[in-house]
């Protein structure tokens, strides 16, 4: 497997890399976290479901934003596109 580092990131800097890699990592735990408690249950796997909601829709748009300065692939935020602009909708709403 190749390294990942900045000359072949898409982006200019370190830190901007690490700061995007913490984002895909924090989404991840996220969506994770939000499976096990469907899996399980509430009683089993208590979850804030709509704070849950509101960050991955924050996560999702970061994402985008940081995608506009990426010179080349992956997107991680077209992985989970139509979630993410459903959340953000939702989030709009309440």
């Amino acid at each position: 497997m190749a390294e990942y580092s900045v000359s072949n990131s898409g982006f200019s800097t370190t830190k901007q890399l690490s700061m995007y890699l913490e984002f895909v990592a924090k989404t991840v735990t996220l969506m994770q976290q939000e499976i096990m408690h469907h899996i399980l249950g509430e009683s089993v796997y208590p979850f804030d479901l709509d704070g849950t909601h509101k960050k991955l829709a924050k996560l999702h748009k970061a994402l985008q934003y940081m995608e506009r300065h990426k010179q080349s692939q992956p997107f991680f935020s077209t992985s989970f596109q139509e979630l993410g602009q459903f959340l953000r909708e939702r989030v709009k709403g309440s």
